[in-house]
């Protein structure tokens, strides 16, 4: 299989992700990084990964820059041809969601590692219910989806 791990940033395929791309190679899948590059991109291909270069924003809301994401993912995903993307964080999660489907990839299988600095704030903006709308879109256009949140939720243990 071809397998595409899209994150917002390499430290956290490198450091959240070794163990599931280490698992993914000795079943002799292909596994491609898509993210930005940085400092973490040499350790990650020295796993035998293929790494894209992408520009995603991890934080803030940019309609154009956040169609540029979506844009540059529907390419890469029409060009690799892949059999499985498995998308981390929000902004990977909506957009590698919507571009898998565009680009007519079967399974889309999103994680959300935590419910961002938006969820934690205590006051909830219009900001914060417009994304939280638009957070559950990977669910209903996805042929998996496995949600764990992380974060601590105040008022419980």
């Amino acid at each position: 299989m071809k397998i595409a791990i899209v994150y917002n940033t390499d430290f956290y395929i490198w450091k959240l992700r070794r163990g599931l791309i280490n698992a993914l190679k000795e079943k002799s899948h292909n596994v491609y990084s898509i993210c930005p590059d940085g400092n973490y991109v040499r350790l990650i291909e020295s796993l035998g990964v293929v790494h894209i270069p992408i520009i995603v924003a991890s934080k803030g809301i940019n309609p154009l820059k956040d169609l540029k994401i979506l844009l540059d993912l529907y390419k890469i995903f029409k060009m690799e041809k892949f059999d499985l993307i498995h998308t981390f964080t929000i902004k990977p999660n909506i957009y590698g969601a919507i571009a898998g489907r565009l680009a007519g990839i079967p399974a889309v299988v999103s994680s959300v590692a935590g419910l961002g600095y938006l969820f934690s704030e205590k006051e909830k903006s219009l900001k914060f219910w417009a994304i939280n709308i638009i957070a559950k879109l990977p669910e209903s256009i996805s042929e998996k989806m496995l949600v764990f949140y992380l974060n601590k939720i105040r008022g419980r243990r």
